[in-house]
């Protein structure tokens, strides 16, 4: 996965809280490239624009008033409203923060929240290993822990 930010540095302000949250992704290994808007050409960042807001077509939410208006969308692409675009592996565009989905305006700290916390909660595996390891200590017993049985299970 990669994400790109488009940010102004003048408008570092907005990106305080968020770039600690990017800084611990970046170290477990997401892709992060930082685009600083200001040396942008205004059709270099249109032609971003245009591009970042394809999935907001397919996954069905608004980001033209987010980032501008409805006369003048994408004006604040980057510039007033910093952007994050989540790409796939293959480069394409999946997603982009912040968007309004259902008359809220999810901004990218909600989405950088619950994007860390997928990483600090064990896998649905891991709780179901120790469901079953407390279960099993309240039986009694059997001289090996399940989530051992479940290591053995997979080798054979």
């Amino acid at each position: 996965m990669k994400m790109r930010l488009y940010y102004r540095a003048d408008k570092g302000a907005q990106l305080g809280e968020l770039r600690g949250m990017l800084e611990e992704l970046a170290a477990r290994g997401v892709r992060l490239e930082m685009v600083e808007t200001s040396a942008l050409s205004d059709e270099a960042l249109m032609k971003a624009y245009i591009e970042a807001v394809m999935p907001s077509v397919v996954r069905k939410y608004r980001v033209r008033q987010v980032f501008g208006s409805k006369r003048h969308p994408g004006r604040f692409f980057g510039k007033e409203v910093p952007a994050l675009v989540i790409y796939d592996e293959k480069g394409h565009p999946i997603d982009i923060y912040p968007h309004e989905e259902n008359g809220q305006v999810i901004p990218i700290k909600a989405f950088l929240e619950g994007f860390l916390r997928r990483f600090a909660e064990p896998s649905e595996a891991l709780r179901a290993a120790a469901r079953m390891d407390e279960r099993r200590a309240r039986i009694g017993p059997i001289g090996i822990k399940a989530s051992e049985l479940i290591r053995e299970g997979r080798r054979r």
